[in-house]
């Protein structure tokens, strides 16, 4: 570090400019009107330069567009679906207001004003969480790469509000009026995800090859997923949402059509296909099978493909609430998120239990002389 007297020619005033120096490079440089100002400065940065978090102030001048293409771009170990959705948020709510502005220079305040602007636009509380957490990640990784000492969207807090919709699940009945409405095709893997309760991704990803036998029968094997961008219509075959392979059996109401399915048939091909043969994917399969018309001439108009894996978890836990074992099927990560999800099913078990309970007391107090008379405990 120097600190060298300027003298100007015009006016003859004197000034004091400290150059900050790296190695020989010249990391920044400010000039001051005195001479205890120029050492106060020169002796602060001195002591920031010791510490080990200290970041050269000349990496915080990059715009956050140039680091956010480095980020986009490190993304590739994250879903397809994923990167979509993070390149559309940078391109629809970050880049337009922070994308040539310099690193150093964005503040938490200026960040809680972009929110608020995105609300006033009437963007979805959800759309503006997901555009945050991009944010916060862009500016993790120029604080990763030493551009910046401090996140300052660590502190600002995301919007809450947005109303997730609730499941729907439909009876059996429901289930078959819908079936009646669907193309032939359609019909095993709208059956296997009503009962079974796997993702449409799932059923997209299965192969001839994933079907072996087992003590308990034929069994499926869920190792693959086929999903779809809803931003360019691509498919990208990838993994599973939890990232582990498992094991759901084959429903009696489809043992005849997997043996006639597999039999003499490639082990790669697609388990279920379109008319044509070809794999289905979440985007064609909605369209194809006329999913919207079928729903509305079965009388369930609010139905989304989704609710049969709500279908199959409701009928499940209703009928056998072993909860680590109906996690398993579904592929939840833990049991925890099967009744954070689904735990309202299980009320109807609670009813049950304490009526069962009642049914044990026989007529403990009277209780069937006094039924008439209101609450035999008054």
């Amino acid at each position: 570090m120097t600190i060298s007297r300027l003298v100007s020619t015009r006016t003859g005033k004197v000034t004091w400019r400290v150059r900050i120096k790296q190695g020989r490079a010249v990391v920044e440089s400010a000039t001051f009107s005195t001479l205890s100002e120029a050492k106060l400065f020169e002796s602060t940065r001195r002591t920031q330069m010791s510490r080990i978090d200290w970041v050269d102030p000349a990496r915080g001048r990059v715009s956050l567009g140039e680091v956010a293409e480095e980020y986009l771009a490190s993304r590739s170990n994250v879903a397809p679906l994923t990167q979509g959705t993070d390149k559309q948020m940078y391109r629809q709510h970050i880049g337009p207001t922070f994308g040539k502005r310099a690193l150093a220079r964005i503040t938490a305040a200026e960040i809680t004003e972009w929110l608020g602007r995105l609300a006033d636009r009437e963007v979805a509380p959800s759309t503006r969480r997901r555009a945050l957490a991009v944010l916060r990640g862009i500016l993790a990784h120029a604080v990763a790469d030493r551009r910046l000492r401090v996140n300052p969207a660590v502190g600002v807090k995301g919007p809450k509000g947005g109303v997730r919709r609730e499941g729907i699940a439909l009876t059996v009945e429901e289930v078959s009026r819908l079936l009646a409405e669907l193309p032939e095709e359609c019909r095993p893997p709208v059956i296997l995800m009503a009962i079974t309760g796997i993702r449409v991704s799932e059923m997209c990803g299965l192969r001839v090859g994933d079907v072996y036998r087992s003590p308990q029968g034929y069994m499926l094997r869920l190792q693959r997923s086929i999903s779809q961008s809803s931003h360019d219509g691509k498919a990208y075959l990838g993994d599973l949402k939890s990232h582990r392979a498992r094991s759901v059996p084959v429903p009696r109401l489809l043992v005849e059509w997997i043996s006639k399915r597999i039999e003499n048939a490639d082990a790669v091909a697609p388990l279920f296909t379109t008319k044509r043969g070809q794999a289905w994917t979440r985007g064609n399969f909605a369209t194809r099978s006329g999913w919207t018309k079928a729903r509305r001439r079965a009388g369930l108009p609010d139905v989304r493909i989704h609710d049969l894996r709500h279908t199959a978890a409701s009928a499940m836990l209703a009928a056998q609430p072993d909860v680590l074992a109906v996690s398993r099927v579904l592929g939840h990560s833990t049991p925890i998120l099967t009744l954070s999800l689904y735990g309202h099913v299980m009320d109807q078990g609670i009813v049950r239990v304490i009526e069962a309970v009642e049914g044990s007391w026989g007529d403990v107090g009277g209780t069937e002389q006094r039924k008439e008379e209101g609450n035999p405990l008054v």
